[in-house]
């Protein structure tokens, strides 16, 4: 999985710096709350995947470790920009996710997407918007995009997550999903690629497909600024 998550962050093209450096304290501000939520998110997505593995449920420790690459990539992007923008502030994590079993963190995980779907990157956007840095302001509306190409189709698997898991996950251990993700934005698409990516038009040739990984080990407790993952 480690090495998974370097060539998908690897991958990600750098936004160009900014010619000149203005004040961009809010956006700075919201770049690292982003960073923040994300690279917790990566734990929790990592730890919620191992859990799912000890219970068997191979397909569900699947598609935590997609939503992982997924969140990875647009993670990455706030990073980047954070480094662009010469940000002095240290991101810190907390020392351990909280883990329950699959169905709860199923739920959780989904909650989680929706809300940075339905709230926080809009409520980001509003915020950075004034500041005109346009490198951030494009790396929310694509995370925007990537979010609600996904949100449709978490809430259909969160309405199966309560008292129809059992079937839910009988479901996935008959279809084995195959999951495919962007490199450029974290956008993911199961089974078969379109012809043209769902987010951003042209072709889909930044999609790989997740087949075969295994969980990273490590628990992040802080993680510099200007450090890839």
């Amino acid at each position: 999985m480690v090495g998974l998550l370097m060539a998908l962050f690897l991958s990600i093209p750098a936004f160009a710096p900014a010619a000149e450096i203005n004040d961009y304290s809010k956006t700075i501000d919201e770049l690292a709350q982003l960073y923040e939520r994300g690279l917790s998110a990566w734990q929790h997505y990592q730890a919620y995947e191992i859990q799912a593995k000890k219970e068997n449920l191979d397909e569900m420790a699947r598609l935590f470790a997609a939503m992982a690459a997924s969140q990875s990539v647009m993670t990455g992007h706030f990073q980047r920009l954070l480094v662009d923008l010469k940000s002095a502030r240290k991101m810190c994590l907390p020392h351990s996710p909280t883990v329950g079993i699959t169905q709860d963190n199923l739920r959780a995980a989904i909650e989680m997407e929706l809300r940075e779907t339905d709230v926080s990157f809009p409520n980001a956007l509003r915020q950075i918007t004034g500041e005109g840095y346009s490198q951030a302001i494009r790396a929310l509306q694509i995370a925007i995009d990537v979010q609600r190409h996904h949100r449709e189709k978490l809430k259909r698997i969160h309405s199966y997550s309560g008292h129809f898991f059992g079937a839910l996950t009988a479901k996935f251990s008959e279809q084995k999903p195959r999951y495919f993700i962007c490199r450029q934005t974290g956008a993911i698409v199961l089974d078969k690629l379109p012809s043209s990516c769902p987010v951003r038009g042209g072709t889909t040739s930044s999609y790989i497909e997740l087949v075969a990984f295994e969980s990273d080990k490590r628990m992040m407790t802080c993680i510099p600024n200007n450090q890839i993952l």
